[in-house]
């Protein structure tokens, strides 16, 4: 009687052909994966991305109160100092009032908590220079804000600091335009890559979790069950003579309707013409055919290839053998012969 065997070992040449097989498939939904993630990309970083801004760079030197050079490292104010004198309410407040001595519409121009964040330093190298970076969404308030800070830092910013003789301007500030930082190839290329680890991966765990059968052996491996092979076998002829030695009425049924069971006999029948193969319908859709397989010699179930077939063999099996109806050997049909004859043989023998 059939008892389950456990599943068989995992066989990776069988996979590789499988997805050689499907490779059609995997390179349409990896297409289609690329464009949905890169047209994601698109929405959110351009369509619902940052604005275009304006930035205006202004570089200052810094003559401070020393009597050698080598004394400004020990003094200089660095530029983490630079950007709490830039946040700081009376710096914003003072370039708040300079903006405004600048224009005479107050609407173009923030108000001090909108300076906030606006203006950022940084000091290079050479201690005695640094940058201020201004940013707005507009090119008119950058460029006031630009020359107001300007201004603050070269009048009354420094006069109570007495560390510094004097900031001057040395390159003011030119507003440009800064574009979202939109990398489109960069998107798609790692896009395409996403969506084919994704896809190889569905794809391989559908092989991998599924209880599908596409070769023959795996009957025999999986259930116990000896196998006649393949409709197409080239041992079909002699395996139902080894096996049917002595043994001349057959039933040949189905494990499922998709089985045409009519045809699976036919062809039995002219690979051994001396046995009588009866197809009749699955023991689990028509209760006669239960009396049928108890009068015959032996049975035969023909499982279809597929990613199906697995669970319809097994309720086939616990069925009859419920029944004390012995399974004789299964044969295989509908089965993809160029994946059989490359798994076994390779490419050449197709």
């Amino acid at each position: 009687m059939w008892k389950e065997t456990g599943r068989e070992a995992f066989d990776l040449r069988l996979l590789l052909l499988r997805l050689l097989r499907e490779i059609k498939k995997i390179i349409l939904f990896t297409v289609l994966g690329t464009l949905v993630l890169s047209g994601l990309y698109y929405l959110f970083a351009v369509v619902l991305g940052e604005s275009v801004k304006y930035k205006a760079t202004t570089l200052y030197r810094i003559d401070y109160n020393v009597e050698t050079p080598l004394q400004v490292p020990q003094i200089y104010i660095n530029e983490f100092s630079w950007n709490e004198y830039a946040k700081s309410l009376n710096f914003r407040e003072m370039v708040y009032e300079e903006a405004k001595n600048l224009t005479e519409d107050a609407g173009r121009i923030p108000t001090v908590d909108e300076l906030e964040g606006m203006v950022t330093a940084t000091v290079e190298a050479d201690y005695r220079q640094f940058y201020s970076e201004v940013i707005t969404e507009s090119y008119e308030k950058t460029e006031i804000i630009s020359k107001a800070c300007e201004n603050v830092l070269c009048g009354v910013f420094y006069e109570d600091k007495s560390e510094i003789l004097k900031i001057q301007c040395i390159n003011p500030g030119v507003v440009k335009e800064v574009l979202p930082d939109v990398r489109p190839v960069r998107a798609a290329i790692l896009s395409l890559i996403v969506s084919a680890f994704v896809v190889l991966l569905v794809f391989i765990l559908r092989e991998i979790m599924t209880d599908a059968i596409y070769l023959p052996k795996t009957l025999s491996i999986r259930y116990g069950i000896p196998v006649l092979g393949s409709e197409d076998s080239r041992f079909l002829e002699k395996n139902i003579e080894h096996i049917f030695e002595e043994k001349t009425n057959i039933a040949v049924c189905p494990v499922n309707e998709c089985v045409d069971i009519l045809q699976v006999s036919n062809k039995l029948g002219k690979q051994a013409p001396s046995k009588k193969f009866t197809s009749i319908p699955a023991p689990t859709l028509a209760a006669e055919g239960v009396e049928i397989e108890r009068s015959m010699d032996g049975v035969i179930v023909a499982v279809p290839a597929g990613v199906n077939a697995g669970k319809n063999t097994e309720y086939i099996l616990e069925f009859l053998s419920a029944q004390d109806i012995k399974v004789d050997a299964f044969i295989l049909v509908d089965a993809d012969e160029t994946l059989i004859k490359q798994y076994y043989f390779g490419r050449s023998c197709e």
